[in-house]
């Protein structure tokens, strides 16, 4: 979870890209992609986290907690490495789970 928040605050702390006025189109279309990306890495770091907290949630779930678009969040779950689709369900979705959260169950039934 610190993995998780650390993230979090580093992408919080993040300055957007800008291009001065004087700049070519180039920079000014850099600027675009990359504030673009971050955008993307905020919403993946923030659905791993939603995941992780609520030990498991579905699309819809998900979308709620973070208050991000459902369609974004369908889109974003399966580039987001350490997440997984289950075969469970709760209402009509599949339940997606995060990997480190079934690390930390493991270890806490083995002690």
């Amino acid at each position: 979870m610190n993995i998780v928040l650390t993230e979090l605050y580093e992408l919080n702390r993040a300055k957007p890209a800008r291009a001065r006025k004087r700049d070519s189109s180039t920079s000014h279309d850099a600027a675009k992609r990359a504030e673009a990306d971050t955008a993307t890495a905020w919403q993946r770091t923030s659905i791993k986290a939603a995941v992780y907290c609520l030990d498991g949630a579905t699309a819809r779930e998900i979308a709620s907690f973070t208050r991000m678009d459902y369609i974004t969040v369908q889109r974003r779950l399966s580039e987001i490495p350490g997440l997984y689709k289950t075969d469970d369900e709760r209402g009509g979705c599949k339940v997606w789970r995060s990997v480190e959260a079934n690390i930390c169950t493991a270890t806490a039934k083995s002690a």
